[in-house]
């Protein structure tokens, strides 16, 4: 039915930060260690068009050498070459990225735009309610009236974490329910396009950003330990208590209720509550040998604040899992990929009337720094120098130069030989 139904699906990916970037040009995107990232399309393989999770700014280019693809599902590194993961998902090209943009605003130009949207009587806010939620075949929904929500412990199964949330219903019924990280943060992906006002990503007519009603949730990490799981456990118990807090439209909105809508996983299950009865951490709830159930949750009041983990909190939680026995677990995972010893460099090139940048390792090869430059110039054979103000000083040609050329970071010329 749709025109484009012959072209391959491009989708999209997930990652973690590994070291501060500062933007140098307009279309670069300042980005800090341990900060998530959507990732929209890449150039070259050497280049991300990216967007900050939790907060605002982008999209904007970041080089693919600062960065740790995740698996979402998993919240671990995926460990491939990044090439595989870009093929993998079939990532769009910068210019196919720009190319569907231009589509999209097309085909909803009838829609208008914040810019030159006309003032209307109706609330931002409000307008948001009419927008269609997306259906899940797997849940027949519930309308019952979600008055009480939390994460109260984590568990291990089959070398993956879980989380055991409960919640109270109007009716006077409560439900315990197994979930992973994924549910929580596609749910959060999903409120964050759904309702781009209540998320501060749009201007209000006087020019200002809208207020941010939505709750932040942690992000995806290179791997995940006990120790950030129990971080984790503690920011959810959070979110889930701020999600239901959130006004009508969005709290009772069909994607909200999914998250606490009845599976047939084996665990999910529905129960009476007693009058003024609140569930008891760790309940009579069946388990499997080999779940490990730990950490409860303390119910009392938890700082509402952006609790996404940073590079520095990892490496607190690092040294406390060192100095921790109790904590130890023989199901934790090692990391599936720690980040590179070295950070890359940006290099300059200038070659005719062209500037190019690449992102280059201290160990990188004299022959494998040219494969990086050829497809950029107009012929296999070119020379390179290095670049100094007025002219160009000795010429470049084996191994030993070129590392000492991206220590000092010098700009290279480079010519048709």
């Amino acid at each position: 039915m749709s025109q484009h139904s012959d072209t391959p699906k491009m989708g999209t990916l997930y990652a973690i930060v590994l070291y501060d970037f500062q933007a140098e040009k307009s279309d670069e995107l300042t980005s800090y260690a341990g900060e998530n990232l959507f990732i929209c399309a890449h150039h070259n393989f050497e280049w991300f068009i990216a967007k900050p999770i939790g907060r605002l700014g982008g999209p904007g280019l970041v080089p693919v050498g600062f960065v740790s693809i995740i698996d979402i599902a998993t919240g671990y590194a995926t460990g491939n070459d990044v090439k595989d993961d870009i093929n993998f998902v079939n990532l769009p090209t910068v210019q196919e990225w720009k190319t569907n943009i231009a589509r999209y605003k097309a085909s909803n130009i009838s829609l208008g735009s914040v810019e030159h949207a006309q003032p209307s009587s109706v609330p931002v806010l409000q307008q948001q309610q009419i927008h269609p939620q997306p259906k899940h075949k797997s849940f027949v929904i519930d309308p019952d009236v979600v008055t009480r929500a939390a994460v109260e412990s984590f568990g291990m199964e089959d070398e993956k974490y879980w989380f055991e949330v409960t919640c109270d219903l109007k009716s006077g019924k409560g439900r315990r329910l197994k979930r992973c990280y994924q549910d929580f943060y596609d749910l959060q992906v999903r409120l964050l396009d759904s309702f781009p006002a209540e998320s501060g990503k749009l201007r209000d007519p006087n020019g200002q950003w809208t207020r941010r009603l939505m709750p932040y949730i942690p992000g995806p990490v290179p791997y995940v330990t006990d120790t950030i799981t129990k971080k984790r456990k503690d920011d959810l118990n959070a979110y889930v208590g701020d999600l239901i807090a959130l006004p009508e439209y969005i709290s009772r909105s069909e994607m909200v209720l999914l998250l606490f809508q009845i599976r047939e996983n084996g665990f999910d299950h529905e129960f009476p509550l007693k009058m003024g009865e609140i569930p008891a951490n760790g309940s009579n709830v069946n388990k499997g040998e080999d779940t490990v159930l730990t950490n409860p949750t303390n119910t009392l009041g938890v700082p509402r604040e952006d609790n996404t983990l940073t590079g520095e909190d990892l490496q607190l939680y690092e040294k406390l899992s060192e100095l921790s026995l109790t904590n130890s677990k023989a199901q934790s995972r090692p990391p599936s990929q720690l980040p590179p010893p070295i950070k890359p460099i940006k290099i300059k090139f200038y070659y005719k009337d062209d500037i190019f940048a690449l992102m280059l390792n201290t160990n990188i090869t004299y022959a494998e720094l040219c494969s990086k430059i050829s497809p950029r110039v107009d012929t296999e054979n070119f020379r390179l120098f290095v670049k100094q103000a007025d002219f160009d000083a000795e010429e470049i040609n084996n191994d030993e130069q070129i590392a000492q050329v991206i220590q000092a970071k010098l700009k290279i010329s480079v010519y048709d030989a």
